[in-house]
């Protein structure tokens, strides 16, 4: 670790403006916060199963550096510690069990590349994290009393709400450019080897249901008949390289996180995965994707706490048609 540490020291986050300088400034005198305590225990045992990614993810975390306050630093610095959060849960979960992990594979025909690449003995299992910028969403949500969860009713009818300036819009073309660009790092492996699993992770905020609802909202739905996601012809696009969507709050947890403010409930340090066994904590939601014949592998799936999003009564969690808020302006 004390390599780790003088690498920190070396880099851009303490010769440039960056948004996590005040969890590594005490380090020249030993001391620690408890998030910064949290990421070099973290790196540390991933860089057991994944030789090097202590070292490029220290790289990649001091290179979102240079400009004050820079907002798109801080979202890219969000995706990054969501990636330390679940691959440390899976290096954590596999650590003795024989499972090679492969970090950004590429098969000998494409450069495409998900995050991870997991083999078992009888297995293998593709795993793509996204992490949306959401603070501009965050900012409108505020000031708007009533919310879209997903694309409802006629055309024109959804067009009038969501350009009234009274309505936040739903986020589903963020979705749906997690899943092209799934299915597009999937699929070269799944033209190799058919039986290859894969599953999306997309981290979210506590309010999971603005990445269900354009998943499985009924009325437009991207894994439904009804998407709202069409190609010329009118039928909907499938996806039929990703075989499922797992749906987390760690984005929330990362937020809270680095600026020190209260964990969400079930979480007991900066970059924990969170106590999933737990009863009341918010479920990493799974929605298997009625496109492909494979379903995910639910060795991968267990350790990630998955729940069916069919058996969480959680109106957090569950597709929602609109939300309407009370006591904002």
């Amino acid at each position: 670790m004390i390599d780790y540490i003088e690498q920190i020291l070396n880099s851009k986050i303490f010769s440039q403006w960056h948004w996590l300088s005040y969890h590594f400034r005490g380090l020249p005198h030993g001391k620690h916060t408890e998030f910064s305590f949290d990421f070099l225990n973290k790196i540390k045992l991933i860089n057991y199963k994944i030789p090097g990614f202590a070292e490029e993810t220290i790289n990649r975390l001091a290179s979102y550096s240079g400009k004050e306050k820079h907002e798109p630093h801080y979202e890219q610095i969000i995706q990054l510690l969501v990636e330390v959060v679940i691959f440390y849960r899976l290096a954590e979960g596999f650590l003795a069990h024989n499972v090679s992990f492969q970090w950004e594979p590429v098969t000998p025909t494409s450069q495409k590349n998900p995050e991870l690449l997991l083999e078992g003995e009888d297995w293998k299992t593709l795993i793509e994290i996204k992490c949306p910028s959401i603070f501009k969403h965050m900012r409108e949500a505020e000031k708007n009393d009533t919310q879209l969860g997903a694309r409802i009713g006629e055309i024109d009818f959804f067009d009038s709400l969501s350009n009234s300036g009274k309505v936040t819009k739903p986020l589903d073309n963020k979705i749906k450019d997690f899943l092209v660009s799934a299915e597009s790092n999937f699929a070269p492996f799944k033209a190799v080897d058919q039986e290859i699993s894969s599953i999306l992770i997309i981290a979210w905020s506590q309010h999971l249901f603005e990445a269900t609802s354009p998943l499985i909202n009924g009325m437009s739905g991207l894994l439904t008949e009804n998407s709202f996601y069409k190609a010329p012809d009118g039928k909907p696009i499938t996806f039929p390289s990703v075989d499922s969507v797992l749906v987390t709050e760690h984005l929330e947890l990362i937020l809270r996180a680095t600026r020190e403010e209260p964990l969400p409930f079930g979480y007991s340090s900066p970059l924990d995965y969170g106590a999933f066994m737990m009863r009341d904590f918010l479920p990493p939601a799974h929605i298997n994707n009625p496109s492909t014949p494979n379903s995910a592998n639910q060795n991968v799936l267990t350790e990630l706490g998955a729940v069916e999003i069919a058996d969480i009564q959680e109106p957090r969690v569950n597709p929602l048609d609109y939300v309407m808020w009370f006591g904002k302006p």
